[in-house]
């Protein structure tokens, strides 16, 4: 295989360990640790169970598990990816936007930049986490040690992001809920949707300036409560009972998106709105660098959300798997909605904007254009716009308001699942490589959920919206359009297109119907995107971004000016996430978690060999096994290559002579003689009685 040449040692190492470990003998290895930890085991028992310690330590060096993704089909896999792109993202930033840049001219710019730099860098994530099947901070290490820190950067911008996702849920439930009063209370009087917004579902008055966060708004904290028990349900007992839960939760928004469009356009004035929708090319915005970095940002987030966590959801996806078809059908059902999406919003607007023209009872009084709606950015455009317009619907504004936010609920939903599902994985394999692994997954889900429970309690405020506003500026974008941009660089200096493009061949070969068996071959516009055109759009975007935030600093959807305190955390969120990509380098090649990982491995082996001591039969092959690796160790070849790899070993198998490892080896060896002695010396008996006789 072509590629690099530790890259060619890792492929070595890894199928030396997946030819001495089966299926069979990690289920029996798993069984076995159960029954130790519960009820103890036999003698036999434990001497199969030592031997089954040794070579379980060299599968881990292998990195194949062959637990992960049982039960998971290509099905289930689709679907969860699908609830994973499709989001809140899609219903009400890609109209906003279109709106915004001048229709059919932001159109064209976000297709061109799906194909030439989301889509090759979503199918790059959802290769390497197929092929390599571990999640994101361990797949990062595998291709090198120096990404480690990219990976604990995406893990946590994943906590923040999550914990922030939650509240936009809990307001679509208030609004759920509030649409089975009749009628719906932001049409009663003079109040409007926006008045209804900052005051009811805020606590904000209309000149209130509350300074800080504000208080904690209860009604939304319940939102939160209910949104976070129902995640919990969907991912306490693993992916293959949250992706029969996601069949609903992509389902519905899918065809309730169909249904509400045919309803929208039905409307008197829809027309306008669509025209203003997909009519309209204006030439200023195709040529501005502004629009375009928008459009290659939008394309990033409406598939990947956070970079990364692509990468674990695939690594529950079957070792066999045409990875390329299922990203081509992703790809193209999330575009497909976000358009149907966007004729929606827009017919919706099209119809309150010739309603408030046309009678002046409307909207205090004032008629407002599509233009003027649709600068509602953000959340704004659906609790407040969209709102709006629901509002004029008549007798069928109850049903329509209801069915709207519940599918941006679910939407939001599907996000959710993914979300919380990736860190309890993260947790889980990293308890894993720490060798601590007794504690059950409905705790950690538990943990995890509790934690971002008590996060989302910040932006639950008053204000909260503000800081929520600030952190998914200053966090999210960046760390996108960084962290894309850091994978490509991955590709290309530590892995190589030869070796990445014959991996996914490998993963597809022997599927009939790819290429009469011989498996899949990238397309080389692939190759091409992720060389040279996604790592310089993502960079020149990220460095266009922070230009524009130093020249003029970001504002409020309103167009007001932040104050000093929310710029100041903004800008301390970025710099410290992007400070942890090379000092969580730094940790890992110097070896900490590899190390203290190690010295656990023996610990637990040393206080296992003296529980036996007394048994020989159980002892006996445990030291031949642990005799048998050290003795591999010392034939290994004096090459530069072959050092390069045992070196590369180190964090997995201290090299002995070492601190607290050779003092673990020398009991080992002592207990052993001991064992051995009295062996010999029940067999010389036996020999003398044996000669008396």
């Amino acid at each position: 295989m072509v590629g690099k040449p530790h890259q060619r040692r890792r492929n070595a190492t890894s199928r030396e360990g997946m030819a001495d470990w089966t299926r069979e003998k990690d289920n029996r290895f798993r069984e076995l640790t159960n029954k130790r930890d519960d009820v103890g085991l036999s003698q036999a028992e434990e001497e199969e169970y030592g031997v089954l310690l040794i070579g379980n330590e060299r599968f881990i060096e292998a990195g194949i598990d062959f637990q992960r993704g049982e039960g998971v089909n290509t099905q289930s896999s689709l679907i969860v990816l699908m609830g994973y792109a499709i989001g809140l993202g899609n219903l009400w930033r890609f109209p906003y936007l279109v709106g915004k840049f001048g229709g059919l001219s932001f159109i064209i710019a976000y297709f061109l930049s799906l194909f030439t730099v989301a889509q090759p860098v979503y199918m790059l994530e959802l290769a390497w986490g197929q092929i390599m099947r571990k999640s994101t901070v361990f797949a990062y290490s595998e291709i090198g040690k120096k990404w480690v820190g990219v990976g604990y950067a995406c893990v946590l911008a994943l906590v923040l992001v999550q914990s922030y996702y939650s509240v936009l849920l809990s307001y679509c439930l208030v609004y759920i809920y509030e649409s089975f009063k009749d009628p719906l209370p932001w049409t009663v009087g003079n109040t409007t949707a926006e008045l209804y917004w900052y005051t009811d579902i805020l606590g904000l008055g209309p000149n209130d300036d509350v300074s800080g966060l504000g208080a904690i708004q209860w009604h939304v904290v319940v939102g939160i409560v209910v949104t976070y028990m129902i995640v919990y349900v969907a991912v306490f007992r693993g992916i293959t009972v949250g992706a029969k839960i996601t069949y609903v939760t992509v389902g519905v928004p899918c065809v309730l998106v169909v249904i509400l469009c045919i309803r929208a356009l039905a409307l008197e004035g829809a027309g306008d709105g669509v025209r203003f929708y997909l009519g309209r090319f204006d030439w200023g915005s195709f040529v501005s660098p502004v629009m375009w970095a928008e459009a290659c940002a939008q394309s990033l987030f409406t598939l990947l959300f956070l970079p990364g966590t692509t990468i674990t959801l695939a690594s529950y996806m079957k070792e066999k798997e045409d990875i390329y078809r299922i990203h081509i059908i992703v790809v193209a059902i999330n575009t497909l909605f976000s358009i149907v999406a966007g004729l929606t919003v827009f017919a919706i607007l099209g119809h309150a904007a010739h309603v408030s023209c046309e009678d002046t009872t409307v909207d205090n009084s004032t008629c407002v254009s599509v233009d003027d709606m649709a600068k509602n950015s953000g959340a704004g455009l659906a609790f407040i716009a969209i709102a709006q317009g629901i509002g004029t619907f008549g007798k069928g504004s109850n049903a329509f308001s209801f069915l709207f936010f519940l599918m941006c609920f679910a939407l939001g939903l599907d996000t959710t699942f993914a979300g919380v599902e990736t860190l309890v994985t993260y947790v889980e394999d990293f308890l894993i490589y720490m060798s601590y692994s007794k504690l059950k997954r409905e705790y950690i889900s538990a943990a995890c959920i509790t934690l971002l429970f008590l996060l989302s309690l910040i932006f639950s405020t008053s204000n909260g919206f503000l800081l929520l506003d600030i952190v998914d500026h200053y966090v999210t974008s960046y760390m996108m359009l960084i962290v894309c941009a850091l994978e490509c660089f991955m590709l290309m200096f530590d892995i190589s297109w030869e070796v990445f493009s014959t991996q996914v061949q490998c993963a597809t070969t022997g599927l009939l119907h790819i290429n009469n068996g011989r498996g899949r071959e990238l397309p080389k516009s692939i190759q091409i995107s992720l060389k040279y055109i996604a790592p310089l759009a993502c960079f020149g975007l990220a460095l266009t971004l922070f230009i524009y935030d130093c020249i003029r600093p970001y504002e409020k959807p309103s167009g007001e000016r932040y104050s000093a305190g929310y710029q100041a955390t903004g800008w301390t969120l970025m710099f410290a996430y992007l400070l942890m990509i090379p000092l969580g380098g730094w940790i890992a090649r110097k070896g900490f978690c590899s190390q203290k990982a190690a010295s656990q491995q023996y610990v637990e082996m040393e206080q296992t060999t003296k529980s036996q001591s007394n048994h020989a039969e159980a002892v006996v092959p445990l030291l031949d096994a642990t005799h048998d690796v050290h003795v591999e160790e010392k034939d290994i070849g004096n090459t530069a290559e072959e050092q390069h790899r045992r070196h590369d070993d180190e964090e997995y198998l201290p090299p002995p002579g070492t601190g607290k490892t050779a003092e673990l080896r020398r009991n080992l060896e002592r207990i052993g003689e001991e064992v051995l002695s009295s062996a010999e010396l029940s067999h010389s008996t036996e020999g003398t009685d044996e000669i008396m006789d």
